[in-house]
């Protein structure tokens, strides 16, 4: 079964959703749909086909069917079926693929700044088990009731709840070994003890943690979407973005005690990610501060 890949956002769009049931004997209608068809089955077992490949679908399981491809029933349900389905689109581009190994590094495409939106890229298998079965039904049980509605806020709750389904379901898809859970925690939690250190490496970390830096970053790329030095990076930032909200020290002290040694560095840095300098940034909170006070 391919992968379903596309790239975020634009958002994918929900269409219509609810809820729909077959008594033993009957199947899924066959046609060819120019949107996508996710159909989630809550209880019995529904029997797909989609062009050549044939599913059969269980409770806990949930089938996505792609545009422009023929599906249908295969054979009637051999015992009460209730399922949830949900048409959608995607605004941009999308591909399918064969399936292949992915992690967070793959979903994470680049960070958010102050001017531009983050970009993540979505890899769906097309067909699966859910292991959160409760709690995607419960999200689908919401969308399904706001069918009911005319309230256009309950309309756009809609979109939301779809897109809660579709996180996770990719949550769900990234298996991470528990290995590289433990070693990127670890180098986490020694980044968050030492960033401080101007001299703080890839190098130094996996030497303490006793790791080879390539394992190192391999873990914790797996499991955040960045690498040690970029890891370091943006801790860093974060701290120093709490600085110079939270006090009146001068940049250069602020460099300092993020362990930046460079005043220059530091600028290009933070303006690459957070898209502003670290003085702007300070003015910008400022002024909300005082907006907010009023």
């Amino acid at each position: 079964m391919k992968l379903l890949n596309a790239t975020v956002p634009p958002l994918p769009v929900f269409i219509k959703g609810g809820k729909g049931s077959f008594k033993k004997g009957q199947k899924h209608f066959a046609r060819t749909f120019e949107v996508f068809d996710l159909l989630i089955v809550e209880k019995g077992t529904l029997y797909m086909k989609e062009e050549e490949s044939t599913f059969s679908v269980k409770s806990g399981e949930y089938l996505m069917l792609a545009p422009g491809m023929y599906h249908g029933g295969f054979k009637g349900c051999e015992e009460p079926t209730t399922f949830f389905w949900v048409h959608f689109s995607f605004p941009g581009s999308f591909s399918l693929s064969d399936e292949k190994e992915f992690d967070w590094s793959h979903v994470l495409l680049k960070e958010s700044t102050f001017t531009e939106p983050a970009a993540f890229s979505l890899h769906l298998p097309r067909y699966g088990e859910i292991k959160k079965k409760e709690r995607l039904e419960n999200l689908l049980e919401h969308l399904s009731l706001l069918n009911h509605s005319q309230s256009p806020v309950d309309k756009m709750k809609q979109q939301t709840l779809f897109y809660e389904s579709l996180l996770l379901l990719q949550e769900e898809a990234i298996q991470i070994p528990t290995s590289a859970e433990t070693v990127a925690e670890e180098a986490m939690h020694f980044i968050k003890n030492h960033f401080r250190d101007s001299k703080l490496t890839l190098g130094k970390v996996a030497k303490e943690l006793l790791y080879h830096p390539d394992y190192v970053t391999r873990c914790l790329k797996r499991v955040t979407g960045l690498t040690p030095v970029q890891y370091i990076s943006r801790y860093r930032l974060e701290v120093a973005k709490d600085l110079l909200i939270t006090t009146n020290m001068d940049l250069g002290s602020v460099c300092v005690e993020v362990g930046i040694q460079d005043r220059s560095y530091f600028s290009r840095l933070f303006k690459k990610i957070e898209g502003v300098t670290p003085g702007e940034f300070r003015r910008m909170r400022t002024k909300e501060a005082k907006k907010n006070e009023m």
